[in-house]
């Protein structure tokens, strides 16, 4: 027969047919995939009629983290939370993970506005991966706070994201909770608190729940999961002057003129809202200083974050202090002088800096003729007496449409009072991975079902493509199918091998599968060579 004849075996027996389908449906299967976000927790809609007082509490202690666990519901980042805040707002968000692939121990109480609630035991370890500034958030509102640095996770992984600072800083469910509680020990959220032994713990370090003090009742709190190519940098922000688009740069000689020999700082001011970090600032010399007896210095301020509501930055209410300050002599034309973390700081730790926080970034020089480069845009330029003072508490307008190519970039977390984020408790689902965990998980969860679910989905699968090609004869009867039946293998296959993928069935799983196909090209083969072998014998 050949390569011909076994060719045409292989054919009828329908295993060539079926290969390149099944390489390409692999393949779509086994390439990552970039899918929208998916929000696991409580938000606006679980809130039902209460109102803080009976339905709102907050941490035992100012030194524990209370929230919630979350399982994620994909291999990627926690970007994002949502808490409904009480009367009063926390202070920093703690997020921790479980080992991945364990699940911390669980118990139940009755939820004070009815149902079952469910929430971590003491003693369970978590290690801390984000700690962050919150402030700005508003009071008995529905916050979400995106973050500057995303906590990576793998699928079914425990996370809790729990929020820090006393009074009645979180709401819990009301109608809700009813509703929603009762499932969660199967699903994907329950209460937790956590024991950070301070309010400043360290991030990599571990930490246990505790039970101590908690007035659990399904906190208000979510989280949205992202799957990810590469690491987030956060969300970071350019403030100053800082082009548009960034960084259009000109060369106009406007500081030229600017008496620096009176002793004068000149600064842009503004206000943050992010809590982070001052990653830099920069500005840009024009020209060269080398051998000049010129001098220039570059320096950050902040204001107090408690100064009084509404009160202008760097006035005698508000006084801005020196965080971070560079003076550079001699120098040569230069695309960036920058004073970085790391860099000449007054103080040897990261600024940090909170929404609403006033900062200035600010220049100076010892004489006149310092010329720095401008960009496309305008900003309000203004002026203080002194070369980079250690306080400014008085400011004048220096020039309300300036040029000066003068910026500074902080990178935090964004907080955006709201409705809560659409969908439900422990779902949300927006992509297909979620949708097929959870049909999984509300089977029993697990291999069993995983199983039960592939039965169900095959079942429907199959029997919708045998009702579409089914074939009668002359008295309506059904004769036979116009699909061949190795086809319903194939989608049995495929659809192990997605599920496996997704989680929704044991690894192992994909192992069985080749096994199998390879069962049946040897099959194909042998019996090819069998009828191969008995044709030549009898001739």
């Amino acid at each position: 027969m050949g390569r011909r004849g076994l060719s045409a075996k292989l054919i009828r027996r329908g295993v060539i047919r079926a290969s390149p389908l099944f390489l390409i449906l692999l393949a779509a299967l086994v390439i990552p995939q970039v899918h929208a976000s998916t929000y696991i927790g409580y938000n606006a809609s679980n809130i039902g009629s209460s109102t803080c007082g009976t339905n709102c509490a907050g941490p035992g202690s100012v030194n524990y983290g209370w929230g919630e666990v979350l399982k994620a519901p994909l291999t990627g980042q926690l970007f994002q939370v949502g808490v409904f805040t009480g009367s009063s707002v926390p202070t920093q968000i703690a997020i921790a993970t479980f080992p991945a692939g364990t699940t911390p121990a669980f118990s139940s109480q009755c939820c004070p506005t009815g149902g079952t609630d469910f929430y971590v035991n003491g003693g369970q370890t978590f290690t801390l991966q984000d700690l962050e500034a919150v402030a700005g958030m508003a009071a008995s509102s529905f916050n979400t706070i995106t973050l500057a640095n995303p906590v990576s996770v793998t699928l079914n992984q425990w996370v809790a994201v729990t929020f820090m600072g006393g009074g009645n800083t979180i709401m819990y469910a009301g109608s809700g909770c009813g509703t929603a509680g009762g499932s969660n020990i199967s699903g994907k959220v329950a209460d937790a608190q956590i024991d950070f032994a301070s309010t400043t713990p360290t991030v990599g370090n571990t930490f246990q729940s505790t039970i101590s003090g908690a007035a659990f009742g399904c906190e208000m709190v979510g989280g949205s999961f992202q799957t990810t190519i590469s690491p987030s940098p956060g969300t970071t922000q350019c403030y100053g002057n800082c082009g548009a688009p960034p960084i259009t740069l000109v060369n106009t000689n406007s500081t030229h003129t600017i008496n620096f020999n009176l002793s004068i700082t000149i600064l842009y001011i503004f206000q943050s809202n992010l809590n982070g970090v001052i990653n830099n600032m920069t500005v840009t010399v024009a020209r060269d200083y080398s051998g000049s007896p010129e001098e220039m210095s570059i320096a950050i301020y902040e204001a107090d974050p408690n100064c009084p509501s509404g009160a202008q930055g760097f006035t005698p209410t508000c006084p801005g202090f020196i965080q971070a300050r560079n003076t550079i002599g001699s120098f040569a034309i230069r695309k960036e002088t920058v004073v970085a973390q790391g860099g000449s700081f007054i103080q040897s730790s990261p600024i940090s800096v909170t929404n609403g926080q006033w900062v200035g970034i600010a220049v100076t020089a010892d004489f006149k003729g310092l010329d720095l480069n401008d960009t496309n845009t305008s900003a309000a330029l203004f002026v203080t007496n002194g070369r980079v003072p250690t306080q400014i508490n008085q400011i004048s307008s220096f020039n309300p449409t300036s040029f000066v190519n003068m910026q500074a970039r902080i990178t935090g977390n964004v907080i955006t009072p709201g409705p809560g984020t659409s969908g439900t408790f422990g779902g949300g689902c927006s992509t297909p991975i979620c949708g097929l965990n959870s049909f999984t998980d509300a089977l029993g969860g697990g291999t069993f079902g995983g199983i039960v679910a592939f039965g169900i989905l095959f079942g429907l699968i199959g029997g919708l493509c045998l009702y579409a090609t089914r074939q009668h004869d002359s008295e309506g009867h059904i004769k036979g199918f116009a699909m061949p039946m190795w086809l319903l293998g194939i989608f049995a296959i495929l659809l192990l091998i997605g599920m496996s993928a997704a989680g929704a069935l044991p690894p192992w799983i994909p192992l069985v599968i080749i096994a199998f196909v390879a069962w049946l090209i040897t099959s194909a083969v042998w019996s090819h060579r069998r009828e191969q072998g008995g044709t030549g014998a009898a001739m």
